[in-house]
């Protein structure tokens, strides 16, 4: 039976090559050769890299090979609509950066780009990035004279010295491709900066500000060794969270209020942990759908009348979550982040600390979902 089985295979084998359909021809490959060479200038990169200036919205064109800056510009009476008035090609070199005089957090955009460091000293600097925490991480030096590329993304903070305190410029990554030139003026910008911190880091050691802290379930003001109690509705099922963001001027501050649930626990259990050869199990926080969340809502405080600044509730009714995200530089604003629960309502409000008054800056709604997690991207133009 194994010999007849082994007379057989060969002949299956040519039965079935007779069925194999010839390959192409030394034509068809070079044809197909020649349509591969014409696929980059059909298919050019379509990435849309723009970024915000005082002359509008600037965005890159690649279109024309070395890349172009073009100029939006849009209508200053009437910013609502969003109409461009012209464009036109700005001849300057967008790619060069300017320096700033502050350093903040590095944002967490996705945009590759290349960031490439000049140094025109006679001595070397040294180079940090600082990370979405707002610390910062050696990334080794420039040599005194010569340049230095490293790979970072969009929105990226990038903070250089000679050493301690000692700053040789500040930046910030565009979405493109672009050079940080380290001069006397980027010098000037960083150390004027970091006098402008220090003096006021100065003032307020000589100057305390006012501290606000929870007792009893309730917002208390201590100043001048008083305190005083500057809220009577918290309570057990309705806490005052103890976290509190001042405003710039250090008259204002924003806190939050925010229900007490009993949550839904479930056990997770790991079959194969590390530790050890026996399953564990553990107990996790898991809402499922229609379970009572947290509600938490704003409140608005001022220190120097030592009083609690009314605010509507209603607004922030059916939230999943409500964050701060900061204070206007003149302190005449705050903002939070209202996510309404469904993730089909994201809204950026604005509250006067003077009067409580809200207004909706940015009102987004979504028939399906509303990626709020990884989609939401908040960029700051400060006049």
């Amino acid at each position: 039976m194994l010999r007849r089985l082994l007379w057989l295979t060969p002949t299956y084998f040519l039965l079935f090559q007779s069925f194999v359909r010839p390959q192409g021809t030394a034509d068809d490959y070079r044809r197909a050769q020649e349509i591969r060479s014409s696929f980059p200038k059909a298919f050019r990169e379509s990435t849309f890299k723009y970024h915000w200036s005082e002359k509008g919205l600037i965005f890159e064109d690649k279109s024309h090979g070395e890349p172009r800056y073009r100029v939006i510009h849009f209508n200053p009476s009437d910013l609502s609509s969003a109409t461009p008035q012209k464009i036109f090609i700005d001849h300057h070199d967008h790619s060069e950066l300017e320096p700033k005089k502050l350093w903040s957090k590095s944002s967490g955009h996705k945009i590759p780009v290349t960031i490439t460091f000049q140094n025109t000293f006679d001595r070397s600097v040294r180079i940090f990035w600082v990370t979405f925490d707002g610390k910062l991480k050696p990334y080794g030096d420039v040599p005194a004279g010569e340049r230095r590329s490293i790979s970072t993304y969009d929105g990226h903070q990038w903070v250089l010295d000679f050493s301690a305190n000692k700053l040789a410029g500040i930046f910030s990554t565009l979405e493109w491709d672009c050079i940080a030139t380290l001069n006397p003026k980027s010098q000037q910008y960083a150390m004027d900066g970091f006098r402008g911190v220090t003096t006021q880091a100065n003032k307020d050691k000589i100057q305390p500000i006012e501290k606000l802290f929870v007792k009893n379930h309730n917002v208390w003001l201590r100043s001048d060794n008083q305190e005083n109690q500057l809220t009577k509705d918290g309570h057990q099922g309705d806490v005052f969270l103890n976290n509190f963001h001042y405003s710039p001027n250090k008259e204002y501050a924003l806190g939050f209020q925010e229900t007490q649930i009993k949550k839904r626990r479930i056990p997770l259990l790991t079959s194969a942990p590390e530790d050890q050869v026996q399953p564990t199990m553990r107990w996790i926080n898991y809402a499922k759908p229609g379970d009572s969340v947290p509600q938490r809502r704003p409140r608005l405080f001022h220190l120097v009348k030592k009083q609690a600044v009314p605010c509507d509730d209603h607004a922030f009714l059916d939230s999943w979550s409500v964050r701060f995200l900061r204070w206007a530089p003149d302190s005449s604003r705050a903002y939070v982040l209202f996510n309404k629960r469904g993730h089909q309502q994201l809204t950026l409000r604005s509250i006067d600390p003077k009067t409580g008054r809200l207004q909706d800056i940015v009102h987004e709604t979504s028939k399906t979902f509303i990626d709020y997690s990884q989609k939401t991207m908040i960029r700051w133009i400060d006049s």
